[in-house]
């Protein structure tokens, strides 16, 4: 069993089952400090060290495609919010054609 609370030195292990791909120790510190596109990786300090969870990468993921979309990444639908999205993009090209031919 996986514990809740993963050291920041087991994330690149988790991020690779994940998405197949190992990021450097360095990159996972980026993600908590920094972020990527506005959006940090959740984290807790914890005995001695910062901890996340493997919940919190995948939404941690999920926001940031959001963001790089275009959407606000502070919505908790993570990809239900990329197809509402696209769905909505997708509307207003609709619309705009429409209005274009008149009608």
């Amino acid at each position: 069993m996986e514990p809740a609370l993963l050291r920041m030195s087991d994330v690149p292990d988790v991020v690779e089952e994940l998405t197949g791909e190992r990021p450097h120790l360095g990159t996972v510190h980026k993600w908590r400090k920094r972020g990527i596109a506005g959006v940090r990786l959740d984290c807790s300090f914890a005995m001695g060290c910062y901890r996340t969870s493997r919940a919190a990468l995948v939404a941690f993921f999920d926001r940031i495609a959001v963001a790089k979309a275009g959407g606000d990444p502070d919505t908790k639908a993570g990809p239900v919010t990329l197809a509402r999205l696209d769905r909505d993009r997708e509307l207003s090209r609709v619309e705009d054609e429409l209005f274009s031919l008149g009608c």
